[in-house]
């Protein structure tokens, strides 16, 4: 049978619209599967003084970019054994600089991925009586002083650095009560099971209505500038975009305002 014109002109509009349609699927296909491909999950490790920033970057950065974090904190010497045993992080935020840069020796990490992104300071706390400077605490002599580990925490290390520089290590280091990390420390004053302890300045920042007799922030030259650094343990795309993620105005101020200076 003989088509008419109008008709072969109708089957022909009616093809054309069908393989549009078909494009427009596969591209839409396309475009989906793209955004799946993109879409990462990180593995962060985070030592514990940084862990209530960290979170605020990693909410922030997963609305930005798409990408899942899941962060695990603790104290840095422990992840570092943990990297070094085969743990599946992609991401190291690390308490001090030394850690990173073993990593790098070894070359556990990315090669020039790592990055100064803040500098700690130490804040002595009192669970409940007022404190000031060296008379105070010469007097803590029958009290509990909780610290971080000094084997394994960089604030730990410090602050055993800051005891010895004011004098008065030799006279309290019977009285020192370790915590795992500077996290557990300042726990340890928060539940008074310490009388003082000495926390990360961050830590500070996270109290609200807390009277200032109740805490002194040493002078800086009293304790070695606790530099932290950061580094890339697998070469991704997501990992990659959370480094420049750090350099962002946003997140700097957000370290600032947390307690930190920013390295120079």
């Amino acid at each position: 049978m003989i088509r008419s014109e109008k008709s072969l002109g109708s089957h022909k509009i009616s093809s054309q619209t069908q393989k549009v349609r078909a494009l427009l699927f596969l591209t839409l296909m396309c475009l989906m599967t793209s955004n799946i491909t993109r879409a990462e999950e990180l593995l962060v490790a985070v030592a514990s003084n940084f862990h209530h920033t960290m979170k605020l970057i990693s909410e922030e950065f997963e609305i930005r970019t798409g990408h899942r974090i899941i962060l695990s904190a603790g104290s840095t010497k422990k992840q570092f054994t943990q990297i070094v045993n085969g743990a599946p992080f992609d991401f190291f935020v690390a308490a001090d600089s030394e850690t990173v840069e073993r990593l790098n020796a070894l070359q556990l990490s990315i090669e020039n991925s790592s990055f100064n992104y803040a500098i700690g300071h130490l804040v002595i706390l009192s669970a409940s009586g007022s404190i000031n400077t060296i008379d105070t605490l010469s007097n803590l002599k029958s009290e509990k002083i909780a610290i971080a580990n000094p084997l394994i925490s960089p604030y730990g290390r410090a602050s055993v650095e800051l005891l010895k520089n004011m004098g008065i290590w030799d006279s309290l280091k019977n009285n020192i009560v370790l915590g795992t990390n500077v996290e557990q420390t300042f726990q340890f004053v928060k539940t008074k099971n310490a009388n003082v302890g000495i926390i990360a300045k961050s830590q500070l920042f996270r109290m609200r209505e807390l009277k200032e007799e109740k805490y002194w922030i040493p002078p800086n030259h009293l304790y070695t500038p606790i530099k932290q650094k950061a580094a890339l343990l697998t070469d991704t795309s997501a990992a990659w975009q959370l480094k420049s993620f750090f350099e962002t105005d946003e997140v700097t101020n957000l370290i600032k305002t947390s307690g930190y200076d920013l390295p120079k």
